[in-house]
């Protein structure tokens, strides 16, 4: 049986560096989970009901849009019961990773590529939990030594 393997990323530059993985995901029963908007919703025709979509967190702003999209990230958990999650950073990221650790999920965690000398808030809040953690800058393994060096994904 292969595993199942969620990748989630909720926005474009963010999704972009995820399907950089392309290659390596296609081995396993992946799920990608974004957020819906017209840079995305073309992908449904390649991904079909591999593709998953939250609000669009850039156009739907507030509190109850962020809880929607939580919750329904929590669906898509208990629905397609993923071995591993793999990650980019987005405020909705946080919330997600600690769920899945109290599910008991792995955890990889792919930092952005503007950070450069140091992680974002999003970035030093998974750190700790992460069973991977993935920079795309060099500079950033003097501070964050349980993170490794994936390169650019650029």
């Amino acid at each position: 049986m292969a595993k199942r393997i969620l990748l989630m990323a909720t926005s474009s530059g963010s999704l972009f560096t995820l399907l950089q993985l392309k290659d390596s995901f296609n081995k396993y029963d992946f799920y990608i989970v974004t957020s819906k908007n017209d840079d995305t919703v073309f992908m449904k025709q390649y991904y079909g009901k591999r593709l998953r979509f939250l609000n669009d967190l850039t156009t739907e702003k507030g509190i109850f849009s962020f809880l929607y999209n939580y919750l329904k990230s929590c669906y898509f958990l208990v629905t397609i019961r993923p071995h591993i999650i793999i990650m980019t950073e987005s405020p909705l990221v946080v919330l997600i990773c600690y769920t899945a650790k109290l599910w008991r999920r792995k955890v990889i965690f792919i930092t952005s590529f503007s950070n450069i000398k140091t992680l974002s808030l999003v970035g030093r809040l998974v750190y700790p939990i992460a069973d991977l953690f993935i920079v795309q800058w060099r500079k950033i393994l003097k501070k964050y030594p349980k993170a490794i060096y994936g390169g650019w994904l650029y």
